[in-house]
């Protein structure tokens, strides 16, 4: 609210997030937070915090371009820092699993390295076999040929963070979202998740 950044905030400053995800990786860098529910469309997420009810909130840095508000003051946080939900900012378009026609022209419009990389961040999610209502994220990036994919599992409580990347080619996404989860599995991934084996 004052325009302090992550690490700027006081002892005790209170955040709102309506996201696990956000709350585990914030309270992982810093424990000292307090954290809040924040629900609500982003008019309510805004008011909440403009009546002194948090210090800070979270958002997606894309609904604030996207509704064009220039009045806040607000810090990007780093990929080391928030690692995003699988998939988030990917547009996808469905379409009948027949319809010749309509898929030829809609392959014309798929991005193939966008396409890869949401396509590794699922294989990964799946693998995992969890949804937004966990503390987990992953990210891919493409460089020609090349496809780097990091990922994390977490504690809710942020006391527990397991990080890992891997890389292959662009044509082994899948895959490669899939050896990303195994590894995180060999760590203990599963029973930070589910409380079992």
């Amino acid at each position: 609210r004052e325009g302090d950044n992550l690490f700027e905030l006081p002892e005790g400053a209170v955040i709102g997030t309506g996201s696990i995800r956000r709350r585990c990786q914030l309270l992982y860098i810093r424990n000292n937070l307090k954290m809040a529910d924040l629900r609500g469309n982003i008019e309510t997420r805004l008011n909440k915090l403009n009546q002194d009810h948090y210090d800070g909130i979270i958002m997606a840095k894309a609904v604030i371009k996207r509704l064009g508000i220039n009045y806040l003051n607000y810090t990007t946080l780093p990929i080391d820092i928030m690692i995003p939900a699988v998939g988030q900012g990917a547009i996808g378009v469905e379409i009948r699993k027949e319809d010749e026609e309509i898929k030829r022209m809609v392959e014309k419009i798929n991005h193939y390295h966008s396409f890869r990389a949401i396509q590794a961040e699922r294989a990964f999610l799946k693998r995992l076999d969890t949804g937004c209502q966990f503390p987990n994220g992953a990210i891919a990036f493409v460089d020609d040929n090349n496809l780097t994919l990091e990922g994390f599992t977490g504690s809710e409580d942020g006391r527990i963070m397991l990080k890992e990347k891997i890389s292959a080619s662009v044509s082994e996404s899948a895959v490669t979202g899939i050896k990303l989860a195994e590894k995180l599995i060999e760590r203990g991934a599963l029973k930070i998740l589910y409380g079992g084996n």
